[in-house]
């Protein structure tokens, strides 16, 4: 019988040069807490976890469909509300550990069903009751950069500086969980031996910002009032109810070509913020959810006037990103004549 070991795929390699990947929708099963890891609540939860993967791999080997367990994968965050932002590159060890929030994950071959797992939860639950807090989760991180760390869990910065001065060459930000892979065992390894891929969820973002000698009140209606945005973004009409869910619909001509571009509008909070998602034919790919970017504006009030931040995604590498930031640029000035003329 041939055993399915996803380990050896390239989901769970990596070397010690920062790298961006995609790894598409992956299944897991999971358990979720709060508290220092080395505690007996966190060993009693993921006890559950690897009773419960064991059991539907067994009843999986039975059946002629047999697998690796893969390696054991964490999620990590804490409460910026309670503790701010830490600075880039700083662990969460300076946050106590009795307030670090976990997600652990186990992978689970794409043959697996909720049928198999609940089969197998049901014969576990009496010897190993916290299977039942067990979760059949899908996740998608979408693009990640990735690092392999060697060494201590308690000695990554130098790995996470690897990250960030790579995030920042390529214009990309943090879009999700600190995520962490565990190749080695650390029952069995020694501490400068440990093996542990480092991820981080990114995504490209350009950005663009000016000050403007208007009130947020006339800022914001520069931004939603169809007669204005046409004065200073090159002539486009704009179409929109500015209800959240609703749809956007821009239209004009550029060299000469008449343009249709579409979006949806997600966000709407009067001169603070404003978040639509935007596709345009230029972007050269269908009309399809999935080519869509995110557009966000943000007003605040500075120096008697309104600071305009724009920030979009969804470029593809850095020059794309950078040309972006100047068209951001050009339309930000547009609006600055506009409103100071």
């Amino acid at each position: 019988m041939e055993k399915l070991d996803l380990t050896k795929t390239p989901y769970y390699k990596a070397s010690a040069a920062p790298s961006l990947h995609r790894f598409g929708p992956r299944r897991y099963l999971s358990v979720t807490g709060i508290g220092d890891p080395s505690s007996a609540a966190f060993r009693e939860k993921v006890g559950g976890l690897y009773a419960l993967i064991y059991k539907v791999k067994f009843a999986a080997k039975a059946a002629g469909a047999d697998f690796v367990v893969p390696k054991m994968e964490g999620l990590w965050w804490y409460d910026t509300d309670k503790y701010g932002v830490l600075p880039p590159g700083e662990t969460m060890d300076k946050v106590p550990r009795s307030d670090w929030h976990w997600q652990i994950l186990l992978q689970v071959p794409e043959y697996i069903t909720e049928e198999n797992i609940e089969k197998a939860r049901a014969t576990v639950l009496q010897k190993t009751p916290s299977a039942g807090e067990v979760k059949w989760v899908a996740v998608d991180e979408g693009e990640v950069v990735q690092v392999l760390h060697i060494g201590p869990y308690t000695a990554e910065e130098p790995a996470l500086e690897k990250i960030i001065r790579f995030m920042k060459d390529e214009w990309l930000e943090s879009a999700g969980e600190h995520h962490e892979i565990y190749l080695s065992d650390p029952a069995k390894t020694e501490e400068r031996r440990l093996r542990t891929i480092i991820r981080h969820p990114v995504r490209r973002v350009s950005r663009a910002s000016i000050w403007l000698d208007a009130s947020p009140e006339v800022v914001w209606d520069a931004l939603v009032n169809p007669a204005k945005v046409k004065e200073y973004f090159f002539g486009t009409t704009l179409e929109a109810t500015w209800e959240p869910g609703s749809p956007l619909r821009f239209t004009g001509e550029w060299d000469g070509q008449a343009y249709e571009d579409k979006g949806v509008v997600k966000q709407v909070d009067p001169e603070k913020y404003l978040a639509y998602t935007y596709w345009t034919v230029y972007f050269g790919t269908e009309d399809r959810p999935e080519n869509y970017v995110n557009i966000e504006y943000s007003l605040t009030k500075e120096n008697n006037g309104t600071r305009l931040s724009v920030a979009q995604d969804g470029k593809k590498d850095r020059a794309a990103a950078e040309e972006s930031a100047g068209h951001w640029e050009q339309v930000l000035n547009g609006l600055k004549s506009f409103l100071e003329k």
